[in-house]
């Protein structure tokens, strides 16, 4: 392959923009490493939960409920996180937006090692081939398996299993994955925000052709099958609407239950159909190389 200047200037600016991101990750990971400034965040975040429409605490307030007893020592460490994770108003101390996000991901039990998961051992159908599929939840993810081989992981807490049947925590791990994966298709990334490509693949020795996003800045990567991409579309929504179903809540039970195996019926450029049926009545869809949807099947 011949390299044009522009390649070259390209690829230097994705260089300098890895190492900044490298730096900013560092910081973001130093600004946590000491107890004060961890309890700080969960302090506040705590304190946002109990009394929402006053969500600041004062200098006092805050360090009381920390437990720090040096007051110049503790400004210091609310120093470090001001302008980024807190941010100071005329009332007091409060999350940033971002450090609400940040914390939340904390607080989700996917970092702890010594979490109390629920055991999962339940059964339903493979989003891809419809076998029946074993449902489990190992390593922060709700996963999904047949005796084909197939796999679905899905991106939820273990605390969304407390309380829920398998089949909810399923359909409310779907939904999530619906926003993720119309953003994905879209160009961006749920994860880091950078730009992510991808589209349609066709795995060796596998008839079901899936799609796959990967993100440039870092490297998150979400697949799904064809269904995955329709759950969303008006026409569905519509259709399942008239028959009293909402997909919005039963995402995954629309996967499983209502849209067909897919059908690549184009190579150049690839297309991918589908067939969506609720009791008598059908929707035939087209998917491109992209994954979006076609006005016309």
């Amino acid at each position: 392959m011949v390299r044009t200047s522009d390649d070259t200037r390209e690829e230097g600016s994705s260089r300098r923009g890895e190492t900044q991101v490298d730096e900013s990750l560092t910081t973001v990971v130093e600004l946590l490493s000491h107890e004060t400034r961890a309890r700080i965040l969960v302090t506040l975040a705590a304190h946002h939960a109990a009394s929402p429409r006053e969500p600041e605490l004062s200098f006092s307030e805050l360090r009381r409920a920390v437990g720090h007893d040096d007051p110049g020592n503790f400004n210091y460490h609310l120093g470090r996180l001001r302008g980024t994770l807190v941010e100071q108003t005329p009332n007091g101390y409060e999350l940033s937006y971002v450090g609400g996000r940040f914390v939340g991901a904390l607080l989700s039990g996917r970092f702890d090692p010594d979490a109390d998961v629920p055991a999962v051992d339940g059964q339903t159908v493979c989003p891809l081939c419809g076998d029946p599929g074993r449902v489990t939840y190992e390593q922060g993810t709700l996963q999904v398996d047949c005796d084909a081989g197939h796999g679905a992981r899905l991106n939820i807490g273990a605390n969304v299993l407390a309380g829920r049947s398998v089949e909810g925590a399923l359909n409310l791990a779907w939904l999530r994955s619906v926003v993720e994966l119309r953003q994905a298709v879209e160009g961006l990334c749920p994860v880091c925000d950078g730009r992510m490509d991808g589209g349609i693949e066709r795995p060796v020795d596998d008839e079901f052709p899936v799609y796959l996003f990967t993100c440039r800045r870092c490297g998150a990567t979400f697949q799904t099958p064809p269904g995955g991409l329709v759950i969303d579309h008006p026409r569905v929504a519509a259709l399942c609407h008239d028959h009293g179903i909402d997909p919005r809540r039963s995402a995954w039970t629309v996967l499983t239950d209502h849209v067909g195996e897919p059908r690549v019926v184009a190579d150049d450029p690839p297309r991918v159909e589908l067939v969506v049926t609720v009791e008598d009545d059908r929707l035939r869809l087209r998917l491109d190389e992209n994954g979006r949807t076609l006005d016309r099947a």
